[in-house]
């Protein structure tokens, strides 16, 4: 794994949403290691010991061409890619790594998956469900954490870590073993 992609939202009025908290997770990093971004015309990066980390400058929906774009540039092959992603049919707290796959509907995998040409490639869903009966799944997804949700970001932010750190040293398919549970005390 060399590149690791957050998706969400561009702006102030998105952080802290469910949808974003991929991007969130980036920003986190940045603020964890101390590490400045730099910026680009399509991404923010983070240039880490042993990978590259990105938020996008674009919309999630438009996520495809910014995501080709740094694997042309850094030469990243589709399977030393990792996305991290909200998923509202996974329980608040679990994590799902899977090698690729379809996007179950979530449209910024569908772009990089358009934008790449295949749709295997790793991506670590991050549980922000279950939506209730009564709610929209966009209105849902577009709106802020709870305050337990909040309160439990940073085990969720040091499971993804964890994964991340798993993935590279003994590979997908431990760190799959790994991640795919909940990560909630």
């Amino acid at each position: 794994m060399r590149l690791v992609v957050g998706l969400g939202n561009p702006g102030s009025s998105y952080e802290g949403t469910r949808h974003n908290v991929g991007r969130d997770y980036v920003a986190h990093l940045s603020e964890s290691s101390s590490v400045k971004f730099s910026r680009g015309r399509q991404a923010e990066t983070l240039r880490l010991p042993s990978f590259f980390a990105a938020r996008l400058a674009c919309f999630m929906n438009e996520s495809g061409g910014p995501v080709q774009g740094l694997m042309a540039v850094e030469h990243v092959k589709p399977e030393e890619l990792l996305v991290v992603v909200d998923d509202f049919m996974i329980p608040f707290g679990m994590l799902r790594l899977r090698p690729g796959g379809s996007s179950g509907g979530h449209n910024g995998l569908k772009s990089i998956s358009a934008s790449i040409g295949t749709d295997q490639y790793p991506r670590l869903r991050v549980g922000v469900g279950p939506v209730p009966e009564v709610q929209d799944p966009a209105d849902f997804v577009l709106g802020r954490f709870a305050k337990s949700e909040r309160d439990a970001m940073s085990s969720i932010y040091a499971a993804i870590s964890e994964t991340i750190s798993k993935f590279e040293t003994d590979g997908l398919e431990k760190a799959m073993n790994w991640a795919n549970k909940s990560h909630l005390q």
